[in-house]
């Protein structure tokens, strides 16, 4: 959908790794040299109001004190979008990550809800096999999303 006028979204929330001192917003699409929006985060909690002129999907990217990094895509509104952002250190962190906001957003929830619960043991062995070659040099994560 175009529009004329751009929209005003809001996106306020809290990253439980209070070492995160910025998320980094893009169009889901875009590569990371292209237009980017820096959220400041302070302990922990952030709040940025950004404008978009199409429905299309976002993504943060998000970084801890130890250079790991992941991404996690939504998609904004004319509105308040609250987020709950977990490190991906803590298993099934991919369910507890939350998004209130916005019905195509709830809707994604919902499906990374029904995605998780029947693959989550497996989602958590894969991680655990990619720490195990990072930790032996094999395999180099940058970055992750789901």
């Amino acid at each position: 959908m175009m529009n004329a006028q751009p929209f005003q979204c809001t996106i306020k929330g809290t990253v439980s790794d209070t070492s995160i001192e910025e998320l980094k917003l893009f169009k889901f699409l875009e590569v990371a040299n292209d237009s980017v929006f820096v959220v400041p985060v302070k302990n922990g909690k952030f709040n940025y109001t950004f404008q978009f002129d199409k429905d299309e999907a976002y993504r943060f990217e998000y970084f801890n004190h130890k250079s790991e990094g992941w991404i996690f895509p939504f998609f904004p509104i004319d509105g308040e979008i609250n987020f709950t952002l977990f490190p991906l250190e803590i298993n099934g962190s991919y369910l507890i990550n939350k998004i209130e906001g916005g019905q195509i957003n709830q809707e994604y929830m919902g499906f990374r809800e029904i995605v998780g619960t029947q693959y989550n043991i497996q989602i958590d062995q894969l991680y655990n096999r990619w720490d195990s070659l990072e930790e032996a040099g094999i395999f180099t994560m940058i970055l992750l999303w789901y």
